[in-house]
């Protein structure tokens, strides 16, 4: 049986006229790299411990079946290579228009964009590359949400939202990585814009990945220098349970070594309009949901079900009212959406998830048990119940409870939750 190599069955393909050896060569580099390391996917599917939803692309609008279907294979932009079927893992890229997007298949996943727009096909590999490393970084995110270094870190409800950034490795020293932001990557219709400042990130605050591994930051070295790095920056209060002490607030960094150059990966990212002819390239249905209690990561949750409509609620006064409305608790304390101010946000506070089994009921409270053995107590009185039995099955021993709390700062192992700091609560 003859075997050729994968740079053999790209380069003996309708080759023209324009020269592509140097792009191709980069694409095996990268190939190659993934390929030691293991595929991205496949590490990210055994990673444990997602939390929340990390992405959901804008539904886009359905297009009939009366629409024509152009069909056409991938040139290198207007390289003049089309790749040869079956190259094993960069597969076809294929492109086809279905009235204004551009649908486009790359190693098992569909992208769409607007057909004004043009992405070569360098702009598609770095593209899947970033939604990787975004992948990536979302599960990095729920690790560090889990205990560890005999600490618990919570998301803070204050917090400003900094935008993930490109940037180049100039130098390291004994406490530091300095990495030139060059990029910033914004949301859908800001996708990047251009930046030129030097961050000192402390190494005793990076999680840094090469590929799919994390490495530790005092291993990068003067042969990291120039390599193309992703970064993140995340605020976190640190806790320690059992202390009865308020947290401290700090800011981790996460840095991924990309290796598609900034060129390709701001392409990438080129802004757009939302919908229709401009809009910007997309992964429709990319994403996840953890398994992580959002701000209470020695627990696990079932994400896909907090925010679902599925379930009863436990503040239903009516029936036929939404279960997602009657499971807010309309005397809890503001925060967030539900703010009167400007602020979003419950000084002194932080939302905490939490997902079990009650063990306990008395006229006053509801005690769930959690998965880690926790045993919650909320306020959830005795008329409460009787409101929610006029509607539903009555309340029992061994029901499966969802929901979220408030807790204190100045108290963060307190496990007694207050009927006001109770902001929602279901059955499952």
């Amino acid at each position: 049986m003859n075997t050729t190599s994968l740079e053999q069955e790209l380069l003996g393909t309708f080759k023209q006229q324009h020269k592509n050896e140097a792009f191709i060569a980069k694409t095996m580099q990268a190939v190659r790299r993934v390929q030691a390391q293991g595929a991205f996917q496949t590490a990210l599917d055994s990673t444990a411990a997602p939390k929340r939803k990390w992405w959901q692309s804008v539904g886009l609008r359905r297009v009939t079946t009366t629409l024509a279907v152009l069909f056409a294979v991938s040139a290198l932009s207007i390289s003049g290579y089309a790749y040869a079927s079956g190259t094993n893992p960069i597969s076809l890229i294929r492109r086809w228009i279905v009235g204004d997007e551009v649908k486009v298949q790359y190693n098992g996943h569909t992208y769409e964009y607007g057909s004004s727009n043009n992405y070569s096909d360098a702009a598609i590999t770095a593209y899947q590359e970033l939604q990787q490393v975004g992948l990536l970084n979302f599960h990095a995110g729920n690790e560090f949400l889990a205990p560890h270094d005999g600490a618990e870190y919570l998301s803070p409800l204050k917090s400003t939202y900094t935008y993930p950034w490109l940037g180049t490795l100039e130098r390291i020293d004994d406490t530091n990585v300095y990495i030139r932001q060059q990029h910033l990557m914004q949301d859908k219709m800001l996708r990047t814009s251009p930046s030129n400042e030097l961050v000192a990130i402390p190494k005793a605050n990076l999680w840094f990945y090469m590929g799919t591994k994390r490495v530790n930051a005092t291993t990068i070295g003067v042969h990291d220098v120039d390599k193309v790095i992703y970064v993140t920056e995340s605020s976190y209060l640190r806790h320690e349970p059992g202390s009865h002490a308020v947290p401290t607030q700090f800011n981790e960094y996460f840095g991924y070594e990309l290796t598609h150059s900034l060129a390709e990966l701001e392409e990438a990212g080129q802004k757009g309009g939302q919908t229709g002819k401009t809009q910007p390239i997309s992964e429709p249905g990319m994403g996840g949901y953890s398994t992580i209690c959002n701000n209470n990561g020695a627990d696990k949750c079932d994400g896909g079900k907090i925010g679902s409509s599925n379930g009863e609620g436990l503040y239903a006064i009516a029936s036929g009212a939404n279960t997602m409305s009657n499971a807010y608790n309309p005397n809890s304390i503001p925060y967030g959406e539900g703010a009167p101010d400007d602020s979003r946000a419950a000084d002194g506070y932080v939302s905490r998830d939490l997902q079990g089994h009650i063990s306990a009921i008395t006229d006053t409270d509801i005690t769930i048990q959690t998965s880690s053995g926790a045993h919650w107590t909320l306020a959830y009185g005795k008329d409460q119940r009787q409101q929610f039995a006029k509607l539903h099955r009555p309340l029992r021993v061994g029901d499966e409870i969802i929901g979220s709390v408030l807790s204190s700062l100045t108290d963060l192992d307190n496990r007694s939750i207050p009927g006001n700091c109770v902001s929602y609560l279901k059955r499952l």
